[in-house]
């Protein structure tokens, strides 16, 4: 069963420099309402997927959850976000989406 928000696209706007850019849910869980911009580095804002989906591109970012065996490689503060249902950022458009999906759910 897939949640409201699996393979649902939204967009973070940078309001330093006006980038904004797609990213897509690969599975169910929790994303940031703030991310680092892509162009500026900048904080960028979600628009809370208030967009259309129909309207939007290719994702830039796909938010994800690693498969358990490889969450030792992260921080203690990410594991714990992994554990309680958060997602990671993965910028290089996660090329195995459905190896992803197949990950352990909390």
């Amino acid at each position: 069963m897939t949640g409201p928000f699996e393979g649902k696209k939204n967009v973070y706007l940078c309001p330093d420099c006006g980038h904004g850019f797609v990213t897509m849910d690969s599975v169910e869980g929790v994303t940031p309402f703030m991310t680092g911009c892509l162009n500026c580095q900048s904080m960028a804002q979600s628009l809370m997927y208030k967009i259309p989906q129909q309207v939007l591109g290719n994702p830039a970012v796909y938010w994800i959850r690693p498969p358990m065996d490889e969450w030792d490689k992260y921080s203690v503060h990410v594991r714990d976000h992994l554990s309680r249902g958060g997602l990671i950022r993965d910028d290089h458009g996660a090329k195995d989406i459905k190896k992803r999906k197949r990950s352990v759910r909390h």
